[in-house]
């Protein structure tokens, strides 16, 4: 990962903590998920943001970056 990207999202959450009031996780969230965008792309690999997993009791169960 470049040195960079990893700048950029040190912006990217100075920017959302600073105009969006919050540091809580969902409101950090996309700067992370564009950090992991980045590192996915040049290695070929598809970043799923959101995962459902139904489980032996058939109950959906939500895995998320």
């Amino acid at each position: 990962m470049s040195l960079f990207q990893i700048n950029n999202y040190y912006k990217d959450l100075d920017n959302l903590k600073r105009f969006g009031g919050s540091n809580n996780e969902q409101s950090i969230r996309p700067a992370f998920e564009r950090l992991l965008h980045h590192y996915c792309q040049k290695r070929d690999f598809l970043l799923v943001n959101e995962l459902f997993i139904k489980s032996k009791l058939n109950t959906n169960k939500l895995f998320s970056v």
